[in-house]
């Protein structure tokens, strides 16, 4: 129970620290980066899948028992959230330095 409370907690803070970003976007004239309209796209989707896994962590807290599951799901648990955890700090990475993006930064 423990350990689906930590990787829930993991969870809905990357979906929080994403879906902040997200609405974070933008100058105040609505004026839009290149790099942000690229990156929200795939962060959008990053941030439901994160909101996903917390919801099924929060049933195997609420609803499982210790050992009443196999370890295999938590060890599938922990390959997604790696995933997505990757997915969201990579992929900003991959568009502002790989790709060279103006993310609008800057004097």
């Amino acid at each position: 129970m423990r350990r689906n409370a930590i990787f829930l907690a993991l969870s809905l803070s990357f979906a929080a620290m994403n879906l902040t970003w997200l609405s974070d976007l933008g100058f105040p004239d609505g004026h839009v980066t290149d790099y942000e309209r690229a990156l929200s796209t795939p962060l959008r989707y990053i941030a439901w899948g994160q909101l996903v896994c917390s919801c099924y962590f929060f049933l195997l807290m609420v609803f499982g028992k210790n050992g009443s599951y196999p370890r295999w799901t938590t060890f599938f648990c922990l390959i997604i959230l790696a995933g997505i955890l990757s997915g969201s700090v990579l992929l900003p990475w991959y568009y502002r330095v790989y790709l060279g993006l103006e993310n609008g930064e800057g004097g």
